[in-house]
């Protein structure tokens, strides 16, 4: 028996009954059930295939998402912790200054 692709059951240009049953007799070897069967199995494996890839591709756009979310996050939280050093520091300076006045600048004046 001569073989067809599937392509050609699916393509709507207008195919009369008897075309459409004799191209599921070929799908089938011979056998209108066994195409029909052949032509189910094809497009429900291909259609598996198409939500594996559509679930795939939304699993990687939510953890794209997700890194830079986390990534963002710890950007802010190092910005602040490094914030809060760098304040720390401008107090412990401004202290110290206050502290190590020397006596001997105020028994000159």
């Amino acid at each position: 028996m001569e073989r067809i692709p599937v392509s050609v059951l699916l393509a709507s240009d207008g195919k009369t009954c008897a075309q459409i049953t004799h191209i599921l007799k070929i799908l089938g070897n011979g056998s209108m059930q066994e195409g029909l069967q052949n032509f189910y199995a094809y497009a429900e494996g291909r259609g598996l295939l198409q939500d594996r890839l559509q679930g795939a591709a939304g699993m990687l756009c939510a953890s794209i998402t997700l890194y830079f979310i986390l990534n963002s996050w710890k950007m802010k939280q190092s910005l602040d912790n490094k914030e809060h050093s760098l304040q720390t520091a401008i107090k412990e300076s401004s202290q110290i200054d206050e502290t190590n006045v020397d006596a001997q600048d105020f028994s000159k004046q």
